[in-house]
């Protein structure tokens, strides 16, 4: 969920956080946030290498996406600049977490929901593309808008599955009143 609304919202972001001459940065953002994605969802994706007890795999599963980042830079950035580099990070990210699962799941079996796994990257694709290059613009209506496609990415959590009942009534329990106290989010900060 986070990083389908930094996507959504990098541009109105960076335009509270950081200086005009930064606002271009909110093109790449999308690509980056899906890179770390797929560099996060690798730990949870690939159990069965730690399971099984064959740790020693994860070094050169981790050097050879390094190796190959290091190589598309060198391709990328003179010709694309920090695109050309998010590019390199979302593909050396991506090969990383294809290569960990296949490896964990050789050497543990789990079994994973993948079809749901599938077709939310495809509903976030559509999300952020649509938010990215239909909604740019910062605008109260475009921002409306961009909630509305939060809200639309929160459902298709739910009805593919993705969340199971406990998650929820975990969330049904949670006293947001409290959680979202200045006082308790100052402690939180410290």
């Amino acid at each position: 969920m986070g990083a389908v609304g930094l996507s959504l919202f990098s541009k109105e972001a960076l335009a509270i956080l950081a200086p005009e001459a930064y606002l271009g940065a909110c093109t790449v953002v999308p690509i980056v946030v899906l890179g770390m994605v797929f560099l996060n969802g690798s730990g949870f994706f690939s159990f069965g290498i730690s399971i099984a007890k064959k740790t020693k795999y994860r070094i050169p599963l981790a050097m050879t996406p390094t190796a190959i980042n290091i190589g598309l830079n060198y391709l990328l950035i003179p010709h694309y600049g920090m695109i050309g580099a998010a590019i390199a990070t979302l593909i050396s990210s991506a090969i990383y977490a294809v290569s960990s699962f296949v490896v964990s799941q050789k050497l543990y079996y789990v079994s994973y929901n993948l079809a749901s796994f599938f077709k939310i990257l495809a509903v976030v694709a559509v999300i952020i593309s649509a938010g990215y290059f239909l909604f740019s613009d910062i605008s109260v209506a475009n921002i409306l808008i961009k909630v509305a496609l939060l809200g639309i990415y929160a459902v298709c959590i739910y009805l593919f599955r993705l969340v199971g009942k406990e998650e929820l009534s975990y969330l049904k329990s949670v006293n947001y009143k409290r959680l979202l106290n200045p006082k308790n989010l100052i402690s939180f900060f410290r």
